[in-house]
């Protein structure tokens, strides 16, 4: 499976991918973080069939989305986070902890 850009966007962009950088990287700093190439490539990316056109849709929708659109933009970043939580299988709990570790 060939992995779009949106999807890949997506992923980075993800509270999941954005905590688990934050853990392993930058060792949990609330300061802006510097990203590098080095870390970047060591991200756990998984590909889902199932969830790639729906991730691909919703971040076509986001960026064509009117830049004012606030609450519009935030619900569509929330369908992605949860398809990226299905994605990795996290549980409730795991998610709780990203949740408020990311916010």
């Amino acid at each position: 499976m060939t992995i779009s850009l949106d999807y890949f966007l997506a992923l980075l962009n993800s509270k999941v991918l954005n905590w688990y950088y934050s853990v392993m990287f930058s060792n949990k700093s609330s300061l802006t973080v510097n990203i590098s190439k080095t870390f970047l490539s060591e991200l756990p990316i998984k590909e889902s069939s199932s969830k790639h056109n729906e991730i691909k849709k919703l971040v076509q929708t986001i960026l064509a989305t009117d830049k004012s659109d606030i609450e519009k933009t935030q619900y569509l970043e929330t369908q992605i986070n949860k398809a990226v939580y299905e994605i990795y299988g996290l549980t409730n709990d795991e998610i709780e902890i990203i949740e408020e570790s990311v916010k």
